[in-house]
């Protein structure tokens, strides 16, 4: 089931919710059930014709029509506004109307309805729960004088009911659907205004959403290239230098950028930083089980290394990060 179109056409603040019922659409198993009722509700009324009316801003149209012999209403029949129509007397007073013979009523032997043969009459209106609008009527014809009788008016009063009961669940989903639209519009236009915030502050933040394990991940890694940090340096080195066997050896690399500053200058920091990821992630590619690589301030790298004494120590080009 759809309510788009009801959606598109409402307009949401924080406390209101107006919503467009006339663009509500009646689910095919609703208007089944509907359809059984006026079909049912002609047959205990012993009337030719039930209908349940929907109301347009300038026309009234058929809903549903019970399926009777004698009944010129087909669905989708449509009228307009403004000419004294029973229904539209309904809607407009909000209460019920009953009428056994028109021809026989002052105010009503020019009615409309008369050209199709129906001088007899018995409606109620259809009620949106916001009360303000209505959704159409319920009611009986006849193309003779019939009083219909209070039981008969009692039963058209509670498929009344009944019809308004599936009106306030339509209403109420797509009220809930209004609700859910405007909520997710807020967390967009939120996400987006936090990416917009991170890319002048960081150039690249995957996880808004601060938590214990991001937390502990900040303290020990540098943000903007992954790298283990200058707290994460010295408490590896330590652990190196503790562990470590007596003919082990730890070699320890320092690596800074000169004259950096020119290019945030030249560039802008977005480039600059661009540079430094380009740079961590050569370096980690010389990372094995026996290297350690961190960033410990803004252009400054240090490259630990355990090996056996020997003549071959660290061993880093300046052809390996080109």
């Amino acid at each position: 089931m759809s309510y788009t179109a009801a959606i598109n056409q409402s307009k949401v603040d924080d406390s209101t919710f107006e919503i467009e019922t006339s663009k509500i659409i009646v689910p095919n198993e609703m208007f089944d059930n509907w359809q059984q009722t006026l079909d049912l509700l002609s047959e205990l009324a012993n009337t030719p014709v039930s209908l349940i009316m929907r109301v347009h801003k300038a026309s009234i149209e058929v809903f549903a029509s019970s399926r009777t012999n004698d009944n010129p209403y087909k669905k989708h029949d449509s009228e307009s506004l403004g000419h004294g129509l029973y229904c539209e007397t309904v809607i407009n007073e909000a209460k019920e109307l009953h009428i056994p013979n028109a021809l026989k009523d002052a105010l009503w032997n020019n009615n409309p309805d008369i050209k199709l043969g129906m001088i007899a009459y018995c409606g109620l209106p259809l009620r949106w729960p916001d009360q303000k609008g209505t959704f159409g009527t319920i009611c009986m014809l006849d193309n003779k004088e019939h009083v219909y009788s209070e039981k008969i008016r009692s039963l058209l009063t509670r498929f009344q009911s009944a019809i308004e009961s599936n009106l306030m669940t339509l209403y109420q989903q797509t009220k809930l659907q209004i609700q859910n639209q405007e909520l997710e519009r807020k967390v967009q236009l939120r996400t987006q205004e936090l990416v917009e915030l991170s890319e002048k502050l960081i150039k690249e933040i995957e996880n808004s959403a601060l938590t214990e394990t991001t937390l502990e991940y900040h303290k020990n890694y540098d943000p903007l290239t992954g790298l283990p940090n200058r707290i994460t340096l010295i408490n590896t080195l330590s652990s190196m230098l503790e562990k470590g066997k007596p003919k082990d050896k730890v070699s320890v690399l320092y690596l800074g950028l000169r004259n950096f500053k020119s290019i945030n200058d030249s560039y802008g920091y977005l480039i600059g930083d661009k540079a430094l990821l380009i740079l961590s992630q050569r370096l980690q590619k010389l990372i094995n089980k026996n290297t350690f690589i961190s960033r410990i301030a803004g252009v400054e790298f240090v490259i630990i290394q355990t090996h056996k004494s020997s003549k071959n120590a660290i061993c880093c080009s300046s052809s390996d990060l080109i």
